[in-house]
């Protein structure tokens, strides 16, 4: 895995967590949907067929918050502080973000990339059909690579036309990689591009994806139209990293904090 990672600076894991708590997740999340989706899809407003928006208070329940601020991103996430009284679909979540930014966690990323994780930052997202999405972000051309690393759990659709859907990328959702340019707007990023992306990947199901992310590149999730199967969710961040023999040379010098 770690020679696959330095040839394509990505991997994805399939079946990243325990099979038991991937198992009561998958349903927890799918019952979540479906107070989501009840009447939504397939609505007939007019006379017409169509796919309704959700009112943009849709999963802000506590201890769900609504990220902004919406000219840069729109989603619902978990804070880092939990009530011990906290739903099992929150506190298998919060878990989860809690092993990310663990000491154990630090090292198979380590292992698998000969990168040494230092700061990061990590977050449960949600983003909602009809609502959601984060532009285009990245690191100046003169910065650090980052690695971007997260979990998707979305569940996958029961039926083969909204697999179809998710697949075909045309309802958004799938996270995005794109070569930046200097002085660009960040906002058009995403609408119509000639360029190709140097990275796509579609909703998944307990999923670990480990990319690194080069200084210029931009990353964003792209927006979740109404027509969407479900919802997007997922768990993961950025961490600033440093190569392992590099920071073995430090310690060597003395100069390691």
């Amino acid at each position: 895995m770690r020679t696959q990672f330095v040839d394509s600076s990505q991997l994805v894991l399939a079946d990243f967590l325990r099979p038991e708590i991937a198992t009561e997740l998958e349903s927890l999340i799918r019952a979540e949907d479906a107070l989501l989706e009840s009447g939504r899809r397939t609505s007939v407003v007019a006379g017409r067929t169509t796919n309704l928006i959700p009112p943009q208070t849709s999963g802000t329940a506590t201890p769900w918050t609504l990220v902004g601020p919406p000219h840069i991103q729109r989603f619902v996430a978990l804070p880092f502080s939990l009530s011990a009284s906290s739903p099992r679909l929150v506190t298998l979540l919060a878990s989860i973000n809690t092993l990310f930014s663990s000491p154990a966690f630090r090292t198979f990323i380590a292992t698998l990339t000969s990168l040494l994780p230092t700061s990061y930052t990590t977050q449960v997202r949600r983003f909602r059909p009809g609502l959601d999405y984060t532009l285009a972000r990245g690191e100046p051309s003169d910065s650090e690579a980052r690695l971007d690393v997260g979990l998707g759990l979305t569940p996958v659709p029961a039926t083969e036309a909204d697999v179809r859907l998710w697949e075909g990328g045309e309802v958004g959702g799938w996270e995005v990689w794109l070569a930046g340019e200097e002085g660009g707007d960040e906002a058009t990023y995403g609408a119509e591009q000639e360029e190709e992306p140097l990275l796509a990947l579609e909703p998944g199901w307990n999923r670990l994806n480990v990319v690194l992310r080069d200084a210029g590149v931009v990353r964003f999730v792209k927006y979740l139209s109404a027509r969407a199967p479900a919802s997007r969710w997922d768990v993961g961040g950025e961490w600033e990293v440093v190569g392992v023999e590099e920071s073995e040379d430090e310690v060597e010098g003395g100069e390691a904090q």
